[in-house]
């Protein structure tokens, strides 16, 4: 492709051409045709590969409100799976006894005022950017909201509670993967949200009811509401430079019991303004931390 293919405002897909994971999805902000230079707008964060391509996307534009999902009508792994999208939004629908929503290499997605109960992955980001999760309502889930390898995502003002597997449910995690080369999961925002009851952890697994993992970084987490699970908040396997204020994390219990935890060379991160009171967790693991940084 030449710089002659693209338009300004045109929605775009970022991708090495070797050993690529991941792309970024974002929007041309500027075309200099003279020097054959295309500006994106998106925040930096490393890919792999020396040579990219840049693909062109068409928005979707698609709208799905005010239906209901059962494990009875389902055909698919998921009730809604998202690929490939742009501009869909996802509003006022009931998943029920089913699976909930895969979205993969999509972008400025909304999902918005569901209903999530006895589900299992409810909501499962993977390769997305500048998605929107929003004041959804979630209960007796397996997992809440899972993103993996994800850019510029709000995660607001949702309310999960009730896990499934009380050992290994989860409420809200972030995570770029196990291939530490990789940290696109960046400048995400999770605020306002309420998480209780996930899960009480065993021994080797600690989740928490919000869980960045694996160089996760310059992620805020701000004004939430951790409480009766394993460990409120907690980073893990190199998360770097990420903010988490400003949050209530109490009454966390079980194996662990950590108000606020910070494991496995998490450096530079900034936590103030938090609130933890009576975490308490057994004896065994001999924790029991309001906040603990290790």
């Amino acid at each position: 492709s030449s710089v002659t293919d693209f338009n300004t405002g045109d929605y775009v897909r970022l991708q090495a051409r070797t050993n690529a994971v991941y792309g970024l999805h974002t929007i041309i902000k500027n075309i200099d045709t003279i020097n054959k230079k295309i500006t994106l707008l998106t925040n930096d964060y490393k890919i792999d590969g020396t040579t990219f391509k840049l693909i062109k996307i068409n928005p979707s534009n698609i709208l799905i409100e005010g239906l209901t999902f059962e494990k009875s009508v389902t055909t698919s792994n998921k009730d809604i799976r998202i690929s490939d999208g742009v501009n869909v939004t996802v509003i006022n629908n009931n998943f029920e006894n089913s699976e909930g929503i895969l979205a993969e290499r999509s972008f400025y997605c909304n999902i918005e005022h569901n209903n999530f109960s006895n589900t299992g992955d409810s909501c499962f980001m993977y390769d997305v950017d500048y998605i929107r999760i929003r004041n959804n309502f979630y209960d007796k889930i397996q997992h809440g909201i899972r993103c993996a390898y994800v850019n510029g995502c709000l995660i607001e003002g949702n309310n999960l509670t009730n896990g499934k597997d009380s050992n290994y449910s989860v409420g809200i995690e972030i995570t770029s993967g196990a291939d530490l080369s990789h940290d696109k999961s960046c400048y995400n925002k999770i605020i306002k949200n309420y998480v209780a009851n996930m899960n009480v952890g065993v021994m080797g697994s600690a989740n928490g009811g919000i869980h960045l993992n694996f160089n996760s970084r310059n992620n805020l987490v701000d004004s939430n509401t951790c409480l009766y699970n394993g460990i409120g908040i907690y980073l893990e396997n190199y998360c770097k430079n990420n903010t988490i204020s400003n949050n209530t994390s109490s009454y966390n219990y079980g194996y662990y019991g950590v108000g606020i935890e910070v494991d496995w060379n998490g450096d530079n991160n900034t936590i103030i303004g938090n609130t933890c009171e009576y975490n308490n967790g057994s004896i065994e693991a001999d924790e029991s931390f309001n906040q603990e940084l290790r």
